[in-house]
């Protein structure tokens, strides 16, 4: 009891500085009401007790002494302390920072190494590991900022998760001695990582398997140290786990290499070493590049593109909703990618007046059990299954969808974007749950805004596809579409999809660049009858809403996307 009470004292302590610089610098935003509120609740149950099993890991390099003050503050008000603070003065050559840094070494708990010389970034975390101990170490930059409970997050998803081998939670930007932008993650997806670099603030993992793996002790990763330890973890097997809440203050200043417009000398060269070993790893790494990223997300990246060789089997299956629409979009598809497609075949009530290439293959009936019928039987490979209100954008989704689905086995279906006339989008990156049983959050965005953290333009698993166009591999199509409900219809299919996928715990993956175009009107609602929304809300049980792929904090209203929920006024 007395240590609760000392634990509750801090935090009310810490909580009345950051309302008195809030106070000092005008009236808190929204997003500081919102954390504080986050703060009080978190801290309403009783703390997980205290198990001495983080050491924290801190490389210092003339740090402004404001900044690392703060920082050493943060880690000794943290509800839970750290066994150890390894801190290392990288060769640090201003006298009052190390003078700051012998004053904080005089705390029991820190651990104090020294270089004359910076080592730089890896080799001085490496020390720090190497001199760590306990089960897990907690990498933190000398100018962040700890939440008082973030250990205490991190203890907490340990002894709920079984001591998975990383634990990984959201954080915001401190511009000014303010928080602000918040980075509120999606849970743990591969896909996403192998696209970008999107777990960084606060981690920790275990300290044995972080030696084993050569964490810190490649050179070429230095820029991205990060990204390259989620790698080694992940091609490990290891359990990987996300706390939807912020633990991290990551400070904006001049000083600060990763807050710069443009990327330090040497970061492309750390990101491609990075994505190289990640691919090195698959079975035909011969079969891809990596270029830049085709689409400007503001920031240059580098793109795992397929080669335009050994392609796959990919069936399509067009919708045909008029007989006349049906030849004019077939050519159009042949002739557009130039992709060797296996078969085509045109399903839906027109299909039997539709006048067709050669070699096109006609299915008359509608509906979800005309499409089961006009799949191949033999399971193999993809099917492209689109409705003929929208074209297919472009040569390179084909090899796209392949490429995702080489690289990721878990994928079952492989999605797009769907842009109108004005090239707004109107479907894609669908979440169960979103604006009532499925939605897309990036819909009303122009296709070349990258949206929140640049999610819209980013490949990434998401909830569901949009029924008029996706990819899937053909064998799982046809189990979901065998085990689809009568009230099922083909405009709701995607959602369908979606909750299958997630019961058989395969992936829906979403990639910018599967892009379709609809000339004319289309809207993309997918709004079921009630006798389909019954039986839908039904199957999908306690998943929706889905908060895998987007925050359980943010609105799931068509208007109000990635806005947090609930902000109290004043």
């Amino acid at each position: 009891m007395l240590r609760a009470r000392g634990l509750q004292r801090r935090l009310g302590r810490l909580r009345r500085r950051v309302a008195a610089l809030a106070r000092g610098r005008g009236k808190s935003t929204p997003y500081e009401r919102w954390l504080e509120q986050r703060l009080r609740k978190r801290n309403r149950g009783a703390a997980p007790a205290a198990s001495g099993r983080f050491s924290i890991l801190t490389t210092v390099f003339d740090t402004p002494t404001a900044y690392l003050a703060e920082a050493a503050r943060s880690v000794f008000e943290q509800t839970i302390p750290p066994c150890r603070w390894i801190l290392l003065d990288n060769g640090s050559t201003r006298p009052d920072v190390v003078a700051l840094i012998e004053e904080i070494a005089r705390n029991e708990r820190v651990r104090r190494l020294r270089v004359d010389e910076n080592v730089g970034i890896m080799n001085g975390m490496r020390r720090c590991l190497e001199a760590a101990s306990g089960d897990y170490v907690v990498p933190m930059d000398s100018d962040d900022v700890l939440l008082p409970d973030a250990l205490a997050l991190l203890e907490q998803a340990i002894i709920d998760h079984a001591s998975p081998g990383l634990v990984y939670t959201d954080e915001d930007v401190l511009q000014d001695g303010r928080p602000q932008s918040p980075y509120l993650r999606p849970d743990w997806d591969p896909v996403l990582n192998l696209c970008t670099s999107y777990i960084f603030h606060l981690c920790a993992f275990r300290r044995d398997d972080a030696l084993r793996l050569g964490v810190y002790a490649d050179d070429c990763a230095q820029w991205c140290h990060d990204w390259d330890t989620v790698h080694r973890f992940h091609a490990d097997g290891a359990t990987i786990v996300h706390v939807p809440e912020v633990a991290y203050h990551w400070r904006a200043h001049p000083r600060s290499s990763t807050h710069r417009d443009s990327p330090e000398e040497g970061s492309l060269q750390s990101q491609r070493h990075v994505l190289q070993s990640a691919l090195a790893a698959h079975e035909r790494p011969e079969l891809f590049d990596l270029q830049p990223f085709p689409i400007d997300r503001g920031a240059p990246e580098w793109w795992i593109r397929r080669r335009r060789e050994a392609p796959g089997v990919i069936d399509v299956v067009l919708r045909a909703e008029g007989a006349r629409n049906a030849a004019a979009t077939v050519t159009e598809l042949v002739e557009t990618t130039g992709y060797p497609f296996r078969t085509i075949t045109v399903v839906g009530a027109a299909a039997t007046q539709a006048s067709v290439p050669p070699g096109t293959r006609l299915v008359a009936g509608g509906g979800v059990r005309g499409l089961a019928r006009a799949l191949s039987r033999d399971g193999i490979g993809l099917t492209l299954v689109y409705a003929d209100q929208v074209r297919p954008e472009g040569d390179e989704w084909p090899w796209e969808a392949l490429a995702l689905s080489e690289l990721h086995a878990d994928g079952a279906v492989f999605s797009g974007r769907i842009l109108n006339r004005d090239r707004i989008v109107v479907a894609g990156g669908e979440i169960l749950g979103f604006g009532g049983l499925v939605g897309p959050p990036d819909r009303g965005r122009a296709a070349d805004d990258p949206g929140y953290y640049a999610l819209a333009l980013k490949q990434r698993s998401v909830g569901a596809c949009h029924s008029s166009f996706f990819l899937a591999r053909t064998k799982f199509l046809q189990g979901a579409l065998e085990m689809a409900p009568t009230e099922a219809t083909i405009d709701f299919l995607g959602a369908w999809l979606g909750i299958t996928a997630l019961a058989a715990g395969k992936r829906v993956v979403f990639s910018p660049l599967i892009t379709a175009v609809a000339p004319g009107i289309f809207t993309g609602d997918q709004q079921p009858s009630e006798r389909e929304a019954a039986m839908f809300a039904a199957c999908s049980g306690s998943v929706l809403p889905d908060t895998r792929w987007y925050s359980p904090h943010f609105a799931r209203e068509h208007g109000r996307a990635y806005e947090l929920s609930v902000v109290r006024q004043g």
